[in-house]
């Protein structure tokens, strides 16, 4: 043999892909035998345990049925007794036989061949003590037919109990028992025989498929999916590997949404700023436009905010603009838009509104908020505040942003000219002595 064949047979030898070839053949063969011989045995034990669980419900079923027919004698003598016809004399007497037999029958089964037969003969003995008084000329109640039967029943459940505690369940335990083994060996084989069949591709998976993930992992983070996250299960380099793309990729996603949250909604009072309402209210124009629809712009301004800063602090002012924030979100309605405009201005879009309604809920906005106790600064008195609403309407005040938002404004500027706690625009500005 030359030495060029030689080389070749040993780099095939050393090829890793061959070893876990020659292994995995290597454990089929004994386990594929292994599998057979347990198949064999399974069945074979399966159809031992079917035979004997067989027999024991076949011997059951003759003691359920015999309890059966036993319930239907009171019903069959009440009809007797209200029917003293030949037919239902013939239909009882038919049924006493019935009742007979199941009783022979019942003393021939393995059952109580095996475990006695106590509380079945003395069943028995009270049926026959019953039997001659069925008879259609025996003056028989029915209350005394039904007691005595529900006598036999609860010394053939006696019986069944006995047979139940002492041979059904210690028999079908016993056979399960067994069963449960051959299924241990039915298993060890069966998996093991899957475990040999896999071992080459988890080996192979167990290094290139966590490299595969956190590359693949990886791009995607660097895409822009910073909702992604790299899934390992292994607890080594790989998956410290992978829990370090996870946080990074979670930090940046909670870095902006911080930046979203501060460039959109105002950090005092929750609301959207100014910047975000007015893309929303070009949304809401172009809307309104498309489909014809009106709404209706409010303009919200707290009457004596200055004066509230000075008395009580800019602390009571933040906490009046809070309060009035929620209080605005909680009596619109959740399709209506409200921001903060400016320093203690707010503004309302409700769409598809009309002047009517638009006026009722700014009403009834000024008559909320002013009949408020507001508790604003710690250890002072409650006390209340007030606002003026200006009020424009799409498309009546204009059909544009420019010329809504300064409408909005110049009725506003009338309702705090006329002393605040007013509304104006749309009509007749309405004031706290007018419309409170």
């Amino acid at each position: 043999m030359d030495t060029s064949t030689t080389q070749r047979r040993h780099r095939l030898l050393s090829s890793l892909r061959l070893r876990v070839v020659l292994a995995i053949t290597a454990m089929l063969i004994p386990l594929a035998v292994l599998a057979g011989l347990g198949y064999v045995y399974f069945v074979n034990s399966l159809r031992t345990l079917d035979g004997a669980v067989e027999s024991l419900f076949d011997d059951l079923h003759v003691v359920t049925e015999l309890q059966y027919q036993l319930r239907r004698v009171p019903v069959l003598h009440r009809r007797l007794q209200l029917d003293p016809t030949p037919e239902a004399g013939a239909a009882l007497a038919l049924l006493a036989d019935d009742v007979d037999t199941l009783f022979d029958q019942s003393r021939a089964t393995g059952l109580a061949r095996l475990h006695g037969r106590a509380g079945l003969e003395q069943a028995a003995a009270t049926w026959a003590s019953l039997r001659p008084r069925l008879e259609p000329d025996a003056a028989t109640s029915p209350g005394d037919v039904t007691a005595a039967v529900d006598t036999v029943l609860r010394q053939l459940g006696e019986f069944e109990s006995t047979v139940h505690k002492a041979t059904r369940t210690g028999l079908y335990r016993a056979l399960q028992n067994h069963k449960d083994a051959v299924l241990v060996i039915a298993a060890v084989a069966f998996f093991g025989f899957l475990f040999a069949l896999t071992a080459g591709g988890l080996l192979y998976l167990a290094v290139f498929e966590p490299l595969r993930r956190l590359r693949r992992g990886a791009e995607r983070i660097m895409s822009g999916e910073l909702d992604h996250r790299v899934e390992s299960a292994d607890p080594g380099e790989l998956g410290r590997l992978a829990d370090g793309y996870n946080c990074m990729a979670g930090m940046l996603r909670s870095s902006q949404n911080t930046v979203q949250l501060h460039t959109i909604h105002d950090s005092l009072t929750g609301l959207i700023n100014r910047r975000e309402f007015k893309a929303r209210f070009d949304t809401e124009l172009e809307r309104a436009r498309r489909y014809a629809q009106p709404f209706a712009l409010l303009m919200v301004d707290v009457d004596g905010l200055g004066r509230l800063n000075e008395e009580l602090g800019h602390l009571a002012g933040d906490e009046a603009l809070r309060i009035l924030a929620v209080t605005l979100s909680r009596l619109v309605r959740p399709v209506d838009i409200v921001a903060r405009f400016g320093n203690d201005e707010f503004v309302i879009v409700m769409p598809d509104i009309g002047v009517d309604d638009a006026l009722a809920t700014a009403h009834r906005l000024r008559r909320h908020i002013a009949g408020q106790d507001l508790a604003l600064a710690t250890g002072m008195p409650a006390r209340r505040i007030t606002v003026s609403i200006g009020l424009a309407v799409y498309p009546d005040d204009g059909d544009a942003v420019e010329p809504l938002v300064a409408c909005a404004a110049a009725a506003l500027d009338e309702a705090k000219a006329l002393g605040g706690n007013t509304v104006a625009g749309g009509q007749q500005p309405e004031t706290a002595s007018g419309g409170a």
